[in-house]
């Protein structure tokens, strides 16, 4: 408390009055979390990686009995940063692994990039019309390029009944 003072007169009642009091509140400044490392998931991609990490799962025995999720969840991260490894520090948007971009998708893009430079410049009605349907074929792009890629990596992975690549030999 810096200061405190009472009002006489500016009370309710005859038997209060009021106090002014400034204070000051020190707050102790937290320490930022950092970013948790993230694992090389992208590396499924590759057969033999994903052949490694379905062994380590399975031979942790993990995947028999009656396991809960989170349990089976926590061997498959530590499997992985162990198989894997983890990205460190901050990436640029321009370094990162994006596995399923491909060249039609960087064309569209860089179409729409251009509708919107036309846009700012000229500030007509027919560039910005021009500008939101490159943005809408843009999305849409980039939306059924995601889709398929994932839907590719989900048939090679496989399906939770199947041994896929590595047959277990019992």
């Amino acid at each position: 408390m810096l200061d405190t003072k009472v009002i006489v007169g500016e009370g309710v009642a005859k038997q209060h009055e009021m106090v002014v009091t400034k204070l000051v509140i020190w707050t102790k400044w937290r320490k930022k979390e950092r970013p948790s490392k993230n694992k090389k998931w992208w590396k499924l991609e590759d057969e033999d990686c994903r052949c490694k990490l379905k062994e380590k799962v399975i031979k942790s025995g993990v995947l028999e009995g009656q396991s809960d999720w989170e349990t089976v969840a926590n061997v498959m991260r530590s499997t992985a940063r162990i198989e894997f490894g983890e990205s460190v520090g901050k990436r640029r948007l321009e370094d990162q692994e994006t596995w399923w971009w491909n060249k039609e998708m960087q064309e569209s893009i860089q179409a729409k990039k251009e509708a919107k430079k036309q846009w700012d410049i000229s500030r007509e009605e027919t560039s910005k019309e021009e500008y939101k349907s490159a943005k809408k074929r843009g999305k849409q792009d980039v939306a059924k390029m995601m889709n398929k890629a994932y839907k590719e990596l989900y048939d090679r992975l496989g399906t939770k009944g199947e041994a896929g690549c590595c047959q277990s030999e019992e």
